[in-house]
């Protein structure tokens, strides 16, 4: 089993990658388990009473959700644009978010049916390296600004959480491949490129 993490930074298109992967896999007949971790962390945020508590305590109370999970909004307009702030919650955050990742994959290699597992880890850069294959998906600051607004974010707050971004250089440090992802590139052809390497 193989195990290719896929990173980069707000609306650079990871999750629409990882479909490509997984659309591409498919029609191989190469069984593939998808990891998101920002679905475990939005898990961790509802579920996980000690870690709100934790993180409640330091960044106030007003980050509780009223069911005594995590208000994400309330804490990202608490962390975002500081890049202290932001390093403190990775502190908390990722141990737990890793530890549940590693579980995971464990899990997948002890039951033996799956060929390849698709980490999809954003915070790469502050988790370290994780896998056989690093990719990071990039798709530059105007194309991901425009995902944001599109998304319903405000031009604004889009700015400080892509303010609050790794460079793209330093994604790239990473890495073992790069996956261009704006509307002109060709991203089959480099996820093909990426998988016959990875499978062979």
């Amino acid at each position: 089993m193989k195990i290719i993490t896929l990173t980069g930074p707000a609306a650079s298109g990871k999750s629409h990658v990882a479909e490509v992967f997984s659309g591409i896999c498919e029609a191989r007949g190469v069984s593939l388990y998808h990891i998101d971790t920002d679905k475990i962390v939005h898990e961790l945020y509802a579920s996980d009473t000690i870690l709100a508590i934790e993180i409640a305590s330091v960044f106030g109370i007003e980050v509780l959700h009223f069911t005594m999970g995590i208000d994400r909004k309330a804490l990202g307009d608490e962390v975002f644009g500081n890049p202290a702030k932001l390093a403190q919650l990775g502190s908390i955050v990722h141990p737990r978010v890793m530890a549940a990742c590693r579980e995971i994959c464990e899990k997948q290699r002890r039951e033996g049916q799956t060929q390849l597992v698709l980490c999809q880890i954003p915070q790469l850069h502050q988790v370290g390296r994780f896998g056989d294959v690093v990719v990071a998906v990039q798709a530059g600051t105007e194309t991901r600004k425009a995902r944001l607004v599109n998304r319903g974010v405000s031009e604004e707050r889009a700015e400080v959480i892509l303010a609050s971004q790794p460079t793209d250089g330093e994604y790239a440090k990473l890495a073992d491949h790069i996956i261009y992802n704006r509307p002109e590139d060709r991203l089959q052809e480099q996820v093909e490129r990426i998988l016959k390497g990875v499978l062979s």
